[in-house]
């Protein structure tokens, strides 16, 4: 009944003409609160999955989500009655990064999986560089606000973690780190994962001691830029965007499609040698193309596929709804007014507690603890983000 209540509270927040700040801060707030107690608070990344049969497992994006979720509350000392699982989120992944035990760190899903479709399943908790990536990403957060030998242990794993794409036989044919550590996804050029990681690579090329370490982690990510830039391509508006790999010829979805960018953003701002090649501001606009033009309300929508690509539109998942929320409050403070949409889309998919897969009036509800990770970073970002409550005037 009390998130019946809120979610009524939210909507009419939202939808209201003359829209407070502060009362959206409250009804998001209370729905952040309301998911981080959706799951035992020893185990805030467990719940159901997204893969065949949907059960109840651990995926470590979930944990690295909620962990940069978490540190964002915890560094604005939000909801101080509730103990912040930073901590034990980071302490899971560096204690869960070898589930399938062969010998070096990386991050996967606790689910065998076809992949590409080709009839080649991969194991239970094999490696995947998006998941590899995502994990890193987390605990160098994590890391940077405890202590420089916390920074030390976690430069070390992530380093281990990425030593296998130094070996070029691994690469996909296009020079990209590839989907899998695995022979048979070895073959897909695919962007998203890569340009993730290569984010990462670079940021990650700052803090290492060894010269050399780094000159190897800047080389990788310099080789998955490279194949960005040769492979880039244009919207009706000059947008770059790019397929989801060579051999599939159709746009990224929103989510991965923030993949990209938030990887393209990360290398730039950490000094990647190919950064200027990239025209930033036509890299991040793609994020437009998938918001639809106005009814006759004014009312926009958010579309799971770029709209200028691929004219029919489709709802997105939670998961891609809260990697926009997530890019947009934390890359484009300054540069677009708004983003109230983006926040109402919230009350399609929330009720009872939880997130459903897709908004509630298009499936049964599916409540998927991954993707309630993602929104709750994007609802994080919204609420707690430096470069957010400097726009809306808070101090830092």
């Amino acid at each position: 009944m009390r998130s019946v209540l809120f979610l009524v509270i939210f909507v009419v927040s939202l939808g209201a003409c003359a829209r407070s700040d502060d009362t959206d801060a409250a009804a998001l707030t209370e729905i952040y609160r309301v998911l981080l107690h959706a799951a035992p608070a020893d185990l805030p990344g467990f719940g159901v999955t997204d893969y065949p049969g949907h059960a109840e497992e651990n995926v470590p994006k979930a944990w690295a989500m909620l962990l940069k979720a978490e540190l964002l509350r915890e560094r604005m000392k939000a909801l101080p009655a509730l103990p912040s699982r930073a901590d034990a989120a980071a302490q899971w992944l560096m204690t869960h990064s070898d589930e399938i035990a062969d010998g070096f760190p990386g991050w996967g899903v606790p689910a065998a999986w076809d992949a590409y479709g080709d009839g080649s399943v991969n194991p239970k908790d094999a490696k995947y560089t998006i998941s590899t990536a995502i994990a890193v990403d987390a605990l160098l957060d994590w890391a940077q606000d405890r202590s420089p030998d916390a920074l030390r242990n976690v430069v070390a794993l992530a380093l281990r973690a990425f030593e296998p794409y130094f070996n070029e036989a691994v690469l996909s044919p296009g020079g990209l780190m590839p989907y899998s550590l695995l022979p048979q996804d070895r073959p897909y050029d695919t962007f998203n994962p890569a340009a993730y990681a290569a984010g990462v690579l670079q940021q990650l090329s700052g803090l290492v001691a060894d010269p050399a370490d780094a000159e190897k982690l800047r080389r990788l990510a310099d080789r998955t830029m490279r194949a960005l830039l040769d492979n880039r391509c244009l919207t009706p508006a000059g947008n770059w965007y790019w397929h989801y790999s060579v051999t599939e010829e159709v746009p990224n979805d929103l989510c991965h499609a923030i993949y990209i960018m938030e990887g393209v953003s990360r290398y730039k701002r950490h000094g990647g040698r190919l950064a200027a090649m990239f025209d930033y501001d036509a890299v991040i606009r793609h994020f437009f193309d998938f918001i639809t033009p106005p009814d006759f309300l004014g009312r926009r929508k958010l579309s799971a596929y770029p709209l200028s690509v691929r004219k029919e539109f489709s709802p997105p998942r939670s998961y891609d709804v809260g990697m926009a929320l997530n890019f947009f409050f934390h890359r484009m403070p300054d540069r677009h007014a708004g983003g109230e949409m983006l926040l109402r889309l919230i009350s399609d998919y929330y009720a009872g507690g939880h997130v459903s897969r897709y908004p509630m009036a298009d499936e049964k509800p599916i409540f998927v603890r991954e993707y309630e990770a993602y929104v709750m970073l994007g609802l994080a970002r919204f609420l707690w983000g430096r470069d957010r409550l400097v726009k809306r005037g808070h101090s830092q």
